[in-house]
């Protein structure tokens, strides 16, 4: 791909923002580097998730229990003794396969379908993770030891939001990001020219759950805790699809936008009860519907195009 001087001015404001970013844990207060890691990792959960659901069309639900076995998983092998590393690759690599499992026979189905089953898993993996309580604490949850560590947290959890906007981009520059967005379009069409549709799906699958497989255990690093509420609650499950919904679907810049906006909308109101946070999705989610279909990111096009006389799309 040819850089040219304007995607360089384009660029810029990124990048200048990216580098602040980067060095701010540095001077910031123990508070301040949880709720970095928190961005980071809504910013990883929404850009992976809309990979498939920007690409295909696919609402993947299940898309924050990968994430969350993954991080139950890592605390378990840690509370038995293995160390960091291990227990990060065997972590990520269960839930990864987790998802390939599960996903593959759900790809059967289509559109509203899809999104109610893997809803249903989300639930099943809530309940499970109360019920196994000799394994996962229950209601209790399980806690490690692990000391401070925000900062390795925090430089892990960018290196790989980073490689999950890098990967983003090259699939919707790729010919394989065209053959999903065909397929998108028109599934029984694609199918029709010759395109794999069900080895489409599951090669975006995969790719977008290695992000959330591996972030789970960067997310029990920080935090030294996990339970049912953290990883599985109501919030978790349409976290991702409310914040790459209402920043703009099929675009990079719009998840990222989506999940700056609404995990400070999730820490402002941190201190309300749950029923107060799933209202605001709820209507967020209403909002996009009516008046914001192709989110903020659209929204912003729309009237780019009105100031320069450009018809909109």
């Amino acid at each position: 791909m040819r850089l040219d001087g304007g995607f360089l001015l384009r660029a810029m404001p990124i990048t200048v923002v990216a580098a602040i970013f980067l060095v701010l844990p540095l001077f910031a207060t123990g508070y301040q580097r949880a709720l970095m890691n928190l961005y980071l990792v809504f910013i990883i959960l929404a850009l992976s998730f809309d990979i498939l659901r920007g690409n295909t069309g696919y609402v993947n639900l299940a898309h924050a229990s990968i994430f969350g076995w993954s991080a139950y998983v890592f605390a378990i092998l840690l509370k038995n003794g293995y160390n960091i590393l291990a227990s990060t690759a065997t972590a990520s690599l269960f839930s990864l396969a987790l998802s390939l499992a599960v996903g593959a026979p759900f790809f059967r189905t289509r559109g509203a379908y899809y999104t109610i089953i893997t809803l249903g898993f989300s639930l099943l993996s809530y309940s499970l993770a109360y019920s196994l309580d000799w394994v996962t604490g229950g209601w209790e949850g399980i806690s490690v030891n692990l000391g401070d560590m925000h900062l390795p947290a925090f430089y892990s959890l960018y290196i790989l939001a980073v490689a999950t906007i890098v990967t983003y981009y090259a699939i919707s520059k790729s010919k394989f990001g065209l053959a999903l967005k065909t397929m998108r379009e028109d599934e029984e069409a694609a199918e029709s020219y010759g395109l794999a549709t069900y080895s489409l799906k599951l090669k975006a699958l995969a790719i977008s759950s290695i992000f959330p497989a591996i972030s789970g255990p960067l997310y029990v690093l920080y935090t030294s805790y996990v339970n049912p509420d953290t990883v599985f609650g109501l919030k978790n499950i349409f976290a991702p699809a409310t914040m790459a919904l209402f920043g703009g679907s099929g675009s990079v810049l719009g998840p990222l936008i989506g999940s700056l906006v609404i995990t400070t909308a999730f820490e402002i109101l941190f201190t309300t009860q749950l029923p107060v946070r799933l209202t605001v999705i709820g209507l967020i989610l209403v909002v996009v519907g009516l008046f914001m279909p192709r989110g903020l990111v659209g929204l912003l096009q729309n009237r780019r195009g009105r100031t320069l006389g450009v018809p909109k799309p």
